[in-house]
């Protein structure tokens, strides 16, 4: 591979349009002229929801109410905390971007009028991002296609979607745009306004400091190669990679862990499977169709194909110039952030708006394939003249004609969150005490409209749930009886077990006659039965008295008795769940219960006179023979019957002699496996043999 010079000529444009000095200064359209542009289609989304809503307007997203909650904060001197006097939290996610909001906040821009403060700021980001956009494949591939490159991506529908939704999306589009127009231009101004871009890129988002990263191995293989500036003028590119790891660093400060826990909550539940099953996901989400084809329908395999011409072309420009530069930038910007949020995100979440900063990598890229097609028909036609943009034309239409369609999706997307999240929050505030703690699984609206104190079921906010979320239904359950919020602000279908058994009991229903983004047709409004709750509570029957408890599903308890299990894979990801049942005749039992399909192990405390040990199982599709093992001695073994759904079954074994805390574990010898098999164990006890004279229940 040949070194240049650093006086060489740079390489030849790829996708040259071949037009004059006057011409090409008219199809480079200013920033005034984008910002405009970008008014202008915020209007179309504006009106579509203000009409459709009645003229009120809110952001699209719950989360974007998380942002505006703590950036509240963050303006009251409080960072890191959801609310006052709450544990320190790392749900926003953004470092930037609750700074940006937060100064609206400074400014008055309180409640509902913080969204507009959101829009007000995101209209320089989205000119801002055409604007580099316009720049950087002008100067790859000429005027008209860095235009029409730009104004692809401008016409965008989900972009644009993104970008008025009140989330970080837009800012970290523009740092992207930004570092890819101005890390490869030579000059001093360049390089101030890349390291700039760069260090937003690294302060918006988690993956931002993957392509801070990025961007030095680029800059450090290109110096390598040219060495065309002495060593030290690397240092300068250090300073993005560096603020990369800040946000990681107040996280660990602030709360212990170094991963934000909204990442951690939203981890993709196909991680939990067999490898090759996430990774011919990822491929599918990203290197195949799968969002390419929701983004702009049949044309969306088209466009794929473009998009990848226009790579392997910048990678040969890369290539003939002997250094990395936008061939390397795109292809690491578009492949490494995705890499990483394919496999531990999902990526369909909201219009896939995790994918959708990455389109101002995707689209103009596309738009340099579309030109390269066009040259390849003229050359086809034998046209000595410049290239028809046919291709090119298809291109901005094939996106252009989604802005309408979009603007509907998001004026609907609107209505699911004030008809649920907004109503819901604005009834709480008007007739729930100031004290009040509601427990929700979309905490974004309800406390920053409520100011109530929320327990996040989700665990993003309230990060001590987060393992309780992770485990399932049954952890959740546990951990609400435990804290016994005044109300819950749920999904039904999220814990329908609860709701079947009357332990939520519905208050309050906020349906949704069309549901397009929130996570139910209806959120519910309820309080907790207590009796129902302490139901799963009751001892066994026929034994003296209870000497100790283990309730499997609450993992507070799970922990103080050393709870361990082996699962099947495909049991061990939601194996935490809610059982309701009949125990005797006429007793229904409600309670937390797991799904195993292998060894459990646990201790309880056992004293010095004859001790039973009882356990409650729920349903189980087979029946299976358990051997029961005391401090590693085989005591004895369980023949576990085929419990049917609504039933639960207790069985018992007396307890050798021994330490005050037996060590127990539960082995399956016979027991059917698979996705529909297994057993669920709930509450385990040991408790006191009764005597003829001792009634059930009494003190020995």
């Amino acid at each position: 591979m040949r070194r240049l010079h650093p006086h060489s000529p740079r390489p030849r444009a790829i996708g040259c349009d071949r037009v004059g000095p006057r011409e090409d200064s008219a199809l480079r359209p200013t920033f005034p002229a984008w910002l405009a542009l970008a008014a202008l289609l915020l209007a179309v989304f504006l009106s579509a929801a203000l009409g459709r809503n009645g003229g009120e307007l809110s952001p699209p997203l719950d989360d974007a109410y998380i942002h505006f909650q703590y950036a509240s904060q963050l303006a009251n001197g409080h960072p890191y905390e959801y609310q006052a006097g709450a544990a320190p939290s790392s749900g926003a996610t953004s470092l930037l971007w609750p700074l940006l909001l937060a100064a609206g906040v400074k400014l008055g821009f309180g409640g509902m009028a913080l969204y507009g403060w959101a829009l007000a700021l995101a209209l320089p980001f989205v000119a801002a991002s055409a604007w580099h956009t316009q720049r950087w494949l002008g100067r790859v591939a000429g005027a008209r296609t860095g235009t029409a490159g730009a104004l692809a991506l401008l016409l965008s529908g989900p972009w644009l979607w993104g970008a008025f939704s009140g989330m970080e999306i837009v800012l970290f589009s523009a740092a992207l745009a930004g570092v890819l127009d101005l890390a490869v231009e030579p000059g001093e101004r360049a390089r101030r306004g890349a390291l700039a871009w760069g260090c937003a890129l690294a302060l918006v988002r988690p993956e931002g400091a993957m392509l801070a990263g990025a961007l030095v191995l680029v800059k450090a293989v290109a110096w390598r190669r040219g060495r065309e500036e002495p060593a030290r003028a690397l240092l300068p590119w250090l300073l993005p990679a560096a603020l990369g790891a800040l946000q990681p660093l107040l996280n660990f400060l602030y709360t212990g862990v170094i991963t934000s826990s909204s990442a951690l909550a939203k981890r993709n539940p196909r991680i939990e499977g067999p490898s090759e099953t996430v990774l011919a996901d990822f491929v599918w989400d990203v290197v195949g169709s799968g969002f390419a084809r929701y983004f702009v329908g049949p044309m969306g395999l088209v466009v794929l194909l473009l998009f990848f011409t226009g790579l392997v072309a910048l990678c040969v420009r890369d290539h003939a110039a002997g250094r990395p530069g936008l061939g390397a930038s795109a292809a690491l910007f578009w492949s490494l952030p995705l890499l990483f949020l394919g496999l531990f995100l999902p990526l369909t979440w909201n219009h896939y708006r995790y994918v959708l900063p990455y389109l101002v990598v995707y689209v103009p890229v596309a738009a340099l394939g579309a030109s390269l097609a066009d040259e390849a028909i003229a050359r086809l036609r034998g046209s000595g003249t410049a290239a028809t943009p046919f291709v090119l034309t298809a291109l901005v239409v094939i996106w252009g004609t989604g802005v309408p369609s979009w603007a509907d999706k998001y004026s609907k997307n609107t209505v699911d969150i004030l008809t649920q999240h907004v109503d819901q929050a604005r009834w709480v505030d008007e007739h729930l005490p100031a004290n009040a703690v509601v427990a929700a699984n979309d905490i974004g609206a309800l406390a920053y409209l409520s100011g109530r104190t929320v327990l996040d079921l989700e665990g993003i906010v309230s990060m001590s749930v987060l393992p309780d979320a992770l485990a399932g239904e049954g952890a959740v359950y546990s951990r609400v009886l435990r804290e016994r919020p005044d109300a819950l602000l749920v999904f039904p279908g999220w814990f329908p077990t609860a709701f079947q058994s009357r332990v939520f009991v519905p208050e309050r229903h906020a349906r949704l006659a069309e549901r397009t983004v929130s996570g139910g047709d209806d959120l519910v409004l309820a309080t907790l039965d207590l009796d129902r709750a302490q139901s799963g509570s009751t001892p066994p029957a026929g034994v003296g008295v209870v000497f100790d408890t283990l309730d499997v599903g609450d993992r507070a308890d799970e922990i103080r008795h050393t709870f361990t299990h082996s699962d099947d894979p495909l049991l061990a990801a939601r194996a935490n769940t809610v059982v309701v049942g009949e125990l005797h005749a006429g007793v229904d039992v409600v309670d937390s219960a797991r799904r195993l399909d292998g060894p459990a192990s646990f201790r309880l405390a056992r004293p010095a006179i004859p001790t039973l040990l009882v356990a409650r199982f729920g349903p189980s599709e087979g029946p299976a023979e358990l051997q029961l093992f005391v401090d590693d001695t085989a005591v004895g073994t369980w023949s576990l019957p085929a419990v049917p759904s609504g039933a639960w079954v207790e069985l018992s074994l007396p307890l050798p002699a021994g330490p005050e805390t037996a060590a127990i574990r539960l082995v399956p010898t016979s027991v059917q496996h698979g996705p529909r098999g297994g057993w669920h164990l709930g509450r385990v006890w040991t408790a006191a043999v009764p005597s003829p004279e001792q009634p059930v229940g009494a003190m020995p």
